[in-house]
């Protein structure tokens, strides 16, 4: 396993994985581009980006109107703004042409994307700036990714940024899994978290599909000590057409 030495405080961390964009990553002052190779279902043009993963849900940004340009799949382009050896920005772009780089800006080439996902992971993991949610983006979108243990970690720890585990959260729900579904059910469960934490972990449950997030959240809604958790179940329940959840309010209306 690629062993990680990770810098204190505010600063993006160092690291010891092989490979030209950890060691590029390293720099005081740098402007950083590069591509890669992002999975199935990613599609942009360059300034629209829509993420389908499983076929059933999309989600999408744009900074303007995508009319008349064409939606590509992948590959994924990184822009990265390092400062007094501190990363302050990572956009993302997915297709579109190819950018004309003066020479102010590094060109890192292809990466090999096993290498984003482990970088980009490293900095999700670390970092306390808005970065580190656009790195949860890079990694997820990336070709082969099935790190739900990683994103899972940040979602439960506690010292995180509530922001960057409310994104690492929104992903887990997109994964359809045993071991996603019981992370989320341990963070709505966890009486010591954030009510705002535990409530974003039960819109992340009810994104998982009704067939696979209907027992927990019917758990969750006549169970849960807190009345805020178990109103939050049944509304997002309530969002279903599905017969399962007519007994349930039905069996709940008649006690």
């Amino acid at each position: 396993m690629r062993t990680l030495i990770i810098l204190v405080l505010l600063a993006i961390p160092a690291t010891a994985l092989a490979g030209s964009l950890a060691d590029a990553l390293q720099a005081d002052e740098a402007n950083l581009y590069f591509s890669f190779q992002t999975r199935e279902g990613v599609y942009g043009d360059g300034e629209s980006l829509s993420i389908n993963l499983d076929g059933s849900r999309s989600f999408g940004r744009s900074t303007r109107p995508s009319w008349g340009r064409e939606m590509t799949e992948g590959p994924g382009r990184v822009w990265i703004r390092i400062r007094d050896g501190r990363i302050r920005d990572i956009d993302l772009e997915v297709g579109g042409k190819e950018p004309r780089l003066d020479s102010k800006r590094t060109d890192l080439g292809f990466i090999d994307a096993a290498e984003v996902r482990d970088v980009m992971l490293t900095i999700a993991e670390t970092s306390r700036d808005d970065e580190a949610e656009d790195a949860i983006i890079c990694a997820v979108v990336s070709d082969g990714f099935a790190h739900w243990d990683r994103l899972l970690a940040i979602a439960r720890d506690q010292k995180r940024p509530d922001d960057v585990r409310e994104s690492a959260i929104f992903w887990l729900g997109q994964e359809a899994s045993a071991t996603a579904t019981a992370g989320l059910e341990q963070i709505v469960d966890d009486e010591d978290d954030e009510l705002e934490i535990r409530e974003h972990a039960i819109f992340a449950l009810s994104q998982q599909g009704i067939d696979r997030s209907f027992d927990s959240l019917r758990r969750i809604a006549l169970e849960s000590a807190h009345p805020q958790l178990r109103e939050t179940a049944f509304f997002w329940l309530a969002q279903e057409d599905d017969p399962r959840v007519v007994d349930l309010f039905e069996e709940v209306l008649v006690e």
